[in-house]
């Protein structure tokens, strides 16, 4: 049962989000003899939030403060994102994609998830 809280906090969520792993086949590749890998769904068209927050860091010897950004992402509890995903992310008309960089903190409510940016399956 969704309450009142829950559902003033979803009202936020102005993104989708879809979750991907990465899993083998079950026949290895004929020509090579490799296992393949493929993308496969675990969760599409998950109603989210991303939030980006900037930290400057400035190291004792230098003279000039490194700006990194920090992305999460804010969704339902009940959603699993399984360590490794993929997770492809839509709102304000962009799209991009992530991967999980950290344990989930998970509250009543919602989820927070830090995200990187995705480069590759490892």
């Amino acid at each position: 049962m969704v309450n009142a809280q829950q559902k003033a906090l979803q009202s936020l969520w102005q993104g989708v989000c879809t979750v991907y792993v990465r899993v083998p086949s079950s026949v290895p590749n004929p020509a090579t003899g490799r296992t393949e890998y493929t993308e496969e769904v675990v969760a599409d068209g998950v109603p989210c939030r991303l939030s980006f927050s900037r930290i400057a860091v400035t190291a004792p010897d230098s003279s000039a403060a490194a700006v990194t950004q920090q992305t999460k992402i804010f969704l339902d509890p009940a959603v699993d994102i399984p360590p490794g995903s993929k997770l492809t992310i839509t709102q304000n008309g962009v799209t991009s994609h992530y991967a999980q960089s950290g344990e989930p903190a998970i509250y009543p409510y919602h989820k927070e998830v830090p995200l990187v940016l995705f480069e590759r399956w490892a």
